[in-house]
């Protein structure tokens, strides 16, 4: 049992190896302190397990009071030590690095279960929950700590984030070695490491050996038949339960329908909601209800329940944003937080509700907003500014804002960098042009140990696509079967628009062909927009046909067939298209731009006049094409694709809703400042040579995000050299 671990695919090197001590591995990190010296009771008084986490505001007053324990010669005190522990670890002030250097630099006999189970717990909680297995695998080999029955549910819970199912089976043998197999949260924890991980069938024998079971077994058993699509097991249990129904229960079920596909029978779930549930004025039952039309789709219900409530706590903010994050109500998302800042002074933001409006300010491309709300992390949550779900959240904002410099800085400040940081960084430098780069960073992921995973390889797929690295692209796409991982639809997905933009259009649609699953919407529609690009009207038409029976209503669809007949001058096809396209109420989606200026984000759709500036942007885009023609720009009509007068489509050109954006960011930023824009649907060939000129008459950065890629526009030429 000591050895369990070693052969796991995690392939764990030792943290003792990893954080060797050295004799003054912490007190050196402590030299900058000075501090007045005080009491040894002063010290006791201050580091008790009851208050030290709000005495201590951050790591830094936390070390500067380790100083002083050192030097009052407390630091062999076993109680001194665990409180300094508990809060490095737990505290989300605190910094699980220094917690862990510290736990290597005591002496054994200072080692209690207290201490392993609070590193235990911490590494679990962590983004790298196998180190808690590694640490278990040392508490055996020490052997003089026995773990208890604290110490398993921590396990286990790392062994269902992991999914970990051998681990978990032998974590379940030895809690019957241990005399624990009848405590009642080791085996809700065994239920639920079964039930997340997949395995049922032992969930279930474990539940039905359970002689005493709470609210916590069944909801555990019924979350997993749930998670693993046995909506009809988990409905006939919740029907079964003897207990009383708690909210957390109905939120349970109700989340597990919405989130499989089902919103239906959450809506309808709902609706038999006890009246005890949802006409009290309890701030957690309100908090949960919020929760429940949140998770069933029903966004303005929960904001209805939450501008009812008085007072507020971050658990019930959190919700509420990020249920607007969910739905795509970003901006709403974005007011909403401005609007806790000004109101709940008090009221902490927590990592769920960060991880939420730092995904708000990517999808808007608010640089501005996201880089304030890093600043305010940073000072707010230091230590998590530099690891975890924030990092990555942090990553892939700043990517999706073509601030790429920006994602890289944060991706090398972290303190560890799990696949899901790889992840981040190699699919934000693929979606701004940096393919090359992908290769390098690809490769420096390998050396540290970390293996790549299916979304490592659409990261990779989708950077050599944009950058049009076939060759490339067809390595990595073989070598994806070296580490074990069979190509799914998204990989087939980012190889079709690699060979499509390429222009290898016949090869791409024989590689739909050889698929070993049936094609979906985006595999053919990924074909379709190639055969828009290169003018292929038979491919483009097999194409259309089996998008069109896959999603009769898929507008793209419509219109690009259409294009492609009006690009080859098949004017009545085109126009025959967009007739079945009107009689069927298929509706084309809008393109609208996205521009952010002094800490507000602006949206416009083509010919927009609703802006309060709406007479300043149409003086500044007939400024824009007054010198564009002084240029020597032309018009680019043909990308208007429709049979009518080239005055006609002047003037549809003319309008595009990036056009306006970028009119209002001329008019509205500093003449230093880039100009981001961001754009629902593919940019046109002439909105983009518009661009290139303007950064280049103009002499500004105009950084735009289309559908499909990121475009850095600067002294006349753009980061895709063309080729999008």
């Amino acid at each position: 049992m000591v050895a369990m671990w070693h052969n796991h695919r995690y392939h764990r090197q030792s943290l003792y190896h990893q954080y060797r001590p050295s004799p003054s591995s912490v007190t050196s990190a402590l030299v900058e302190f000075q501090v007045p010296r005080k009491s040894s009771k002063h010290v006791r008084g201050v580091l008790s397990l009851s208050n030290a986490s709000s005495t201590c505001g951050s790591m830094k007053e936390l070390m500067q009071l380790h100083a002083q324990a050192i030097k009052l010669g407390l630091s062999e005190d076993r109680s001194v030590v665990s409180q300094i522990l508990f809060f490095c670890a737990i505290s989300d002030a605190g910094s699980l690095h220094y917690a862990t250097l510290l736990f290597y630099s005591l002496h054994q006999h200072l080692l209690d279960s207290f201490l392993w189970n609070t590193m235990i717990r911490a590494h679990a909680k962590s983004d790298a929950p196998q180190s808690a297995l590694h640490l278990f695998d040392e508490m055996l080999s020490q052997g003089s700590v026995p773990p208890d029955k604290f110490t398993f549910p921590f396990l286990l819970k790392a062994c269902a984030r992991l999914q970990a199912l051998h681990e978990g089976e032998q974590l379940h043998s030895h809690v019957f070695k241990s005399g624990l197999a009848f405590d009642l949260v080791v085996r809700n924890a065994l239920i639920n490491v079964y039930a997340q991980i997949g395995m049922l069938e032992s969930a279930r024998r474990v539940f039905d050996r359970n002689p005493q079971r709470d609210s916590v077994s069944w909801n555990s058993l019924i979350g997993g038949y749930l998670k693993h699509g046995h909506l009809e097991e988990a409905g006939r249990l919740f029907s079964q339960m003897p207990h009383e129904k708690t909210l957390f229960s109905w939120n349970i079920m109700i989340s597990g329908y919405a989130k499989s596909g089902q919103p239906e029978l959450a809506k309808s779930l709902l609706r038999q909601l006890p009246s005890e549930f949802s006409n009290t004025n309890s701030p957690i039952s309100l908090t949960c209800l919020i929760s429940l039309y949140v998770e069933a789709g029903e966004v303005e219900a929960a904001r209805r329940v939450f501008d009812s409530m008085g007072e507020k706590d971050i658990v019930c903010w959190s919700c509420m944003i990020s249920g607007y994050v969910r739905s795509g109500n970003y901006m709403e998302a974005l007011r909403l937080f401005k609007e806790m800042q000004q109101v709940e002074e008090n009221v902490k933001p927590d990592k769920v509700l960060l991880v939420s409006i730092v995904s708000a300010c990517a999808h808007l491309g608010a640089l501005e907003q996201g880089k304030w709300l890093h600043a305010f992390i940073r000072k707010k949550l230091p230590s998590a500014s530099r690891e975890g779900e924030i990092s990555c959240a942090l990553i892939d904002m700043y990517s999706k804002c073509g601030s790429i410099k920006d994602a890289v800085e944060v991706f090398h400040e972290m303190v560890t960098k799990d696949i899901m940081a790889w992840n981040s960084i190699l699919c934000g430098l693929g979606i701004n042009g940096y393919g090359n780069d992908v290769g390098m960073y690809f490769s420096e992921m390998l050396k540290s140990g970390i293996m790549p995973d299916r979304i490592t390889f659409v990261g990779i797929l989708g950077a050599c696509s944009h950058a049009g690295l076939v060759d490339d692209g067809q390595r990595y796409f073989q070598l994806m079967k070296t580490y074990g991982i069979e190509p799914d639809i998204k990989h087939y997905g980012c190889m079709i628009d690699l060979l499509g933009r390429a222009g290898l259009v016949s090869e791409a649609e024989a590689l739909v062909q050889t698929m070993h699953m049936r094609p979906n919407v985006e595999i053919w529609g990924a074909l379709l927009g190639a055969c828009r690009k290169h003018g292929n009207v038979p491919i483009a038409e097999r194409a259309a046909r089996n998008l069109i029976e896959l999603d009769p209503e898929h507008s793209a669809c419509h219109v690009l067939l259409s294009n492609v007949y009006a690009a080859a001058g098949q004017w009545d096809n085109a126009r025959n298209v967009r007739l079945k396209m009107k009689a069927k109420g298929v509706k084309r989606v809008p393109g609208c731009s996205l521009i952010e200026s002094k800490g507000n984000v602006y949206e416009f759709v083509v010919g927009d006049v609703s802006h309060p500036r709406a007479g300043e942007i149409y003086s500044m885009l007939q400024e824009m094409i007054e010198r564009l023609k002084l240029a020597n720009h032309v018009l680019d009509t043909s990308q208007v694709l429709f049979d009518v007068g080239d005055d006609e489509r002047e003037v549809a050109l003319g309008y595009h809703s990036e056009k306006l954006a970028l009119a209002l960011g001329l008019i509205d930023t500093c003449p230093k400042d880039q100009i981001r824009i961001v754009k629902n649907l593919r940019v046109c060939g002439d909105c983009h040579s518009t661009m290139k000129l303007v950064s280049r008459i103009y002499e500004r950065e105009i950084i735009l995000r289309d559908r499909n890629r990121f475009h850095h526009f600067k002294e006349g030429s753009c980061s895709c050299m063309d080729y999008w």
